[in-house]
């Protein structure tokens, strides 16, 4: 049974700036500055709008035993965010995100849109993960480690917002 998840990304920009920011290209290449095996493939479908996959190679060491139990080998992980252009002052995007390693499939939506001075982006999505007996304890890893991830994105837009 997939593992829902849902949260909030409070920050102090207006929804302009932020749309911006996520639609844009040189946002992207900051937020992975750090990553030394991320590969970047970043498309505009239109105006205001940005697809960006990332495809990470990951040593299994790095998780949790039950994955290491049937995760052999390198570990590519494919994440996209795609963004839609601002209209009315709000914008919708997807996300989505697997392994080669696992049957796992991560996807949801995101909402940004004003709140009060600043803006918020809510998320919402599922961790899918189909393994005989651990597939459930797997998902609830990658839930924690979505909601992590989500988590560390909000540091980005904000440290890029007031660079």
């Amino acid at each position: 049974m997939p593992k829902r998840f849902a949260t909030t990304i409070e920050l102090d920009h207006d929804v302009e700036a932020v749309h911006a920011a996520l639609t844009d290209e040189a946002y992207w290449q900051y937020r992975l500055r750090e990553s030394e095996t991320a590969q970047t493939r970043i498309e505009s479908p239109g105006p205001g709008a940005l697809s960006v996959t990332v495809t990470e190679t990951t040593d299994p060491e790095k998780f949790p035993a039950v994955v290491r139990a049937v995760v052999r080998g390198p570990m590519k992980i494919e994440r996209t965010d795609s963004w839609g252009p601002l209209s009315d002052g709000r914008a919708e995007g997807s996300f989505g995100g697997s392994t080669t390693a696992l049957p796992l499939t991560i996807d949801g939506s995101f909402v940004l849109r004003g709140s009060g001075a600043g803006s918020v982006i809510d998320v919402d999505g599922a961790v899918t993960v189909k393994i005989r007996l651990v597939g459930g304890q797997i998902e609830a890893l990658a839930k924690q480690m979505v909601m992590q991830m989500v988590e560390r994105d909000g540091g980005e837009i904000r440290d890029w917002l007031t660079r």
